[in-house]
């Protein structure tokens, strides 16, 4: 059965055990084992076509598989998604998990195609450091313009593409002065987060770690806006971070964001940092941008260590990566935001370790059960659908036998009054006649025989005039009764094809109220992508053994038995948050 999935990118470090009060340990709950490998790999590899074409990308440079590091995925239908920091020797920035199996693992293909993967004259995807997908189906990605991970080669981007398509529907220019923090000229955007209303109207967040700042794009009108606040700095007291042994430091400020679909609460962090912030997003619905109307909330050094990434659920339960304790941790947003009411889902030395991203999506619980589900899906859509189309053309063919009687019983009435306003006229007119020549006998009685005779003629004249005339009215009456009847005819047919189309709306809701509820009853999933941060930052990688996992776990057998599983409906706190 499709499921919810919560899409988690982690660089896999090994790091301490969890210390603190930020979560818990619950003996009850295999947390080591909480979540099971879907994919790994050695070293990131791709489908070059041929072994030829590989080995020419290998000697020209244009591929080096000791640079390629993910560091975002997500997914859509049977396609999960997989970007790539561009540095040299990384042949494609923005790729999907191929069905073929290299020495490293998985082989990953350029989306949309290898036409996409030039970015020299930056009309390509230069580096797609963060991607999101909405409920209409787009694949957002932000492309920071960087390689190598510090020098600007193009401007920042936004790219849109259709995922039924896979056409790019739309690409954003980011304006210098919006990408760039105008004090100290640094600049970086590594996160996004999109918030889709409708089609047309579409918020796009987005994280400026190195400027210390938030972009809220609007596609309605393409407008940016460059929001600053002290929340989004770096903390200096934890800008040094430790991972397996190893201590680097990084001074990046908001990273980690993640969207309330319940109180519409933007989540964020600094990444140097063990703080956690929200500002409501209502106001940036309506335009409203001034420091009077955004409040930045949140409580300092609610975490016992370094937090990147960061994703609600449905139901209003927040996910972190906790870096030093290489776990995921929880709050569900209907508690009081406090340190006693987190707790811990998941954690792993080995294949869990520094949550960078995380994502909700649907994904199956295993390809033969999503095949079934489909295919049993499917057959209810079809049987539900042949017995919708037996029912209407039940309804219509009764609708056209009460149509055809309805008819019959007007043209019995009206060949009946037509009958008998013959009758009365003949009736009239024998009556007439009779009178005529009554009136003639008299007359003639009393005229002349030549006198008389001429008076009949000229009064049998009148009288054919007069027959004449009464033909002529009773065709006229026929044309009007003609003109009825197709009059009438037009107007059941009308009546036929609207409510034939009345048929059709009320099949189309019911086919869309019988999804929804399909979508109600799904679950929700965890997936995650491992990778060894401090040899990253330490560039002291072993390609020969496992460096990178995709893992996958139930977000509800996750959060069964943790704080996190308290699902009370809006407290005062949940209040606040609204407000």
């Amino acid at each position: 059965m499709t499921s919810w999935l919560l899409l988690v990118v982690c660089l896999g470090i090994a790091c301490q055990g969890i210390t603190g009060a930020t979560v818990r340990e619950n003996s009850s709950r295999n947390l080591a084992n909480s979540m099971n490998v879907i994919h790994e790999w050695k070293y990131l590899d791709y489908d070059f076509g041929s072994d030829e074409k590989r080995q020419a990308a290998i000697q020209s440079g244009e591929y080096d598989h000791t640079k390629n590091y993910p560091f975002d995925v997500d997914r859509w239908h049977d396609m999960t998604f997989v970007t790539v920091l561009r540095y040299k020797g990384v042949p494609s920035s923005l790729n999907v998990i191929s069905k073929k199996i290299g020495n490293g693992g998985p082989l990953l293909q350029p989306y949309p195609d290898w036409s996409w993967a030039n970015y020299k004259d930056c009309s390509g995807i230069v580096s797609a450091y963060k991607i999101a997908i909405d409920k209409f189906d787009r694949l957002w990605v932000l492309d920071s313009g960087i390689i190598n991970n510090t020098q600007p080669m193009c401007s920042p981007k936004l790219h849109v593409f259709d995922l039924n398509t896979s056409q790019q529907i739309k690409q954003v220019m980011m304006p210098h002065d919006i990408a760039i923090n105008a004090t100290t000229g640094k600049g970086g955007l590594e996160n996004l987060v999109v918030q889709a209303m409708d089609p047309m109207n579409t918020l796009v967040y987005m994280a400026d770690n190195k400027g210390d700042a938030l972009i809220v794009y609007q596609n309605s009108d393409d407008s940016f806006h460059r929001l600053t606040s002290n929340t989004f700095d770096y903390d200096p007291k934890y800008i040094k971070m430790m991972a397996a042994g190893e201590s680097f430091t990084l001074q990046d400020g908001i990273f980690g964001m993640a969207l309330s679909p319940m109180t519409n609460n933007l989540y964020y962090s600094p990444l140097a940092s063990r703080s956690l912030y929200y500002v409501n997003t209502k106001p940036f619905m309506k335009s409203q941008y001034g420091t009077n109307n955004v409040q930045h909330e949140g409580v300092q050094d609610i975490f016992n260590t370094q937090s990147i990434a960061k994703i609600m659920s449905k139901n209003g339960v927040l996910f972190f990566g906790l870096m030093n304790n290489s776990a995921i941790g929880c709050w569900n947003e209907h508690q009081p935001l406090q340190r006693q009411n987190m707790d811990m889902v998941a954690q792993n030395e080995e294949t869990l370790q520094t949550v960078v991203a995380m994502k909700m999506m649907h994904l199956p619980q295993s390809n033969r059960m999503n095949r079934m589900h489909r295919m049993n899906s499917m057959n209810r859509m079809d049987r539900m659908d042949r017995m919708d189309r037996m029912d209407r053309m039940d309804r219509m063919d009764r609708m056209d036998r009460m149509d055809r009687m309805d008819r019959m019983d007007r043209m019995d009435r009206m060949d009946r009054m037509d009958r008998m306003d013959r009758m009365d006229i003949m009736d009239r007119t024998n009556k007439m006649d009779r009178m005529d020549r009554m009136d003639i006998m008299d007359k003639m009685n009393k005229m002349d025989r030549m006198d008389s005779m001429i008076r009949i003629d000229k009064m049998d004249r009148m009288d054919r005039m007069h027959r004449i005339d009464i033909m002529n009215r009773m065709d006229r009456m026929d044309r009007m009764d003609t003109r009825i009847d197709t009059r009438m005819d037009r107007m059941d047919r009308m009546d036929k094809m609207d409510k034939i189309n009345k048929m059709h709306r009320m099949g189309r809701m019911d086919r869309m109220d019988r999804m929804n509820r399909m979508n109600r009853q799904m679950n929700e999933y965890m997936m995650a992508l491992s990778m060894k941060l401090q040899k990253f930052i330490n560039n002291d990688y072993n390609f020969n053994e496992v460096n990178f996992r995709i893992l996958a776990a139930n977000v509800n057998d996750l959060i069964m038995n943790t704080r996190c599983a308290n699902s009370n409906n809006q407290n005062d706190n949940q209040n606040k948050h609204n407000n």
